[in-house]
């Protein structure tokens, strides 16, 4: 019986999945067992001096995004979603163009425009006579760092949340009205207790890309894990001491996935039928 059972489930399909896991999983597990391997003197150069930044410079940068782009793709998934106004339908796909741009041609850009010869700076001198402090226009930092990362990454959050609330009853905003409810009360008592699920999903999405994120971080000069890996390869020759690092990162990248799956629970919101009445925008 059991044998039957076995050769039932092993079938062809199965054995393809197995094998795709294998070698999905074959690099991770590669990395993981380099943490038990013995350390080289650049790593106890770089566990006493160095590591503290990069934990601390990763966490700033991936909190302060994450917090950014859910601000802005909720806010822009709401209006957009419940309100009707002039060029809706434009704003409606320009809000997600960014991610059609890499983030670090988005930081080459800008620290272009931004840069003492950019057109910004170069405007305001020769038509205004205008000359500004360069400590107001250097993005060349880690609040820089988080501005591009959260202007190129929100539509994940955007178009999430947008697509969970499309699908919303006006049932539930009509309730909330009847019992008196005003259009900030609705949002913070209705729809973002209903788009939990889809916010700390897209959320998730954006922390990944930005603890995985190079470009960006190495062009402003931000001590992250990733720019570590690879000044810890190239600069210092030392691959151990880098995959090493590539180690702890997946494990911060595990303990993200597993925080994001311990947020969002159980927590579903569905109907018991399918007549469901579009939510109707406002103007």
């Amino acid at each position: 019986m059991n044998k039957a059972v076995l050769k039932r489930h092993l079938n062809s399909w199965a054995l393809i999945s197995f094998i795709i896991v294998g070698l999905v999983l074959l690099p991770s597990i590669e990395i993981i067992s380099n943490l038990i391997k013995l350390p080289t003197e650049n790593w106890q150069h770089i566990k006493q001096y160095m590591l503290r930044t990069y934990i601390i410079d990763s966490i700033k940068l991936t909190f302060s995004v994450v917090m950014f782009t859910i601000v802005i793709g909720v806010l822009s998934a709401y209006f957009v979603t419940f309100y009707d106004f002039p060029l809706r339908k434009f704003f409606k796909w320009v809000l997600v163009l960014p991610m059609a741009i890499p983030p670090y041609i988005g930081a080459y850009t800008y620290n272009g425009l931004l840069s003492y010869t950019g057109v910004i700076q170069s405007t305001l001198r020769n038509r205004f006579n205008i000359i500004v402090d360069q400590r107001y226009f250097n993005i060349m930092s880690l609040p820089g760092a988080t501005f591009i990362l959260t202007i190129f990454l929100f539509p994940y959050v955007y178009l999430i949340t947008k697509s969970f609330l499309e699908k919303q009853s006006a049932a539930l905003i009509e309730s909330a009205r009847l019992l008196g409810k005003g259009n900030i009360s609705i949002f913070f008592k209705v729809i973002l207790p209903i788009s939990r699920v889809a916010i700390i999903s897209g959320a998730t999405l954006v922390a990944l890309e930005v603890l995985s994120d190079y470009g960006v971080v190495s062009y402003f000069g931000v001590q992250t894990f990733t720019t570590a890996i690879f000044r810890t390869w190239f600069s210092l020759g030392d691959v151990q001491s880098s995959v090493r690092i590539a180690a702890i990162l997946m494990v911060g990248v595990v303990f993200v996935i597993l925080f994001e799956k311990f947020i969002r629970g159980r927590r579903k919101f569905s109907y018991s039928n399918t007549k469901i009445r579009p939510v109707s925008r406002k103007n």
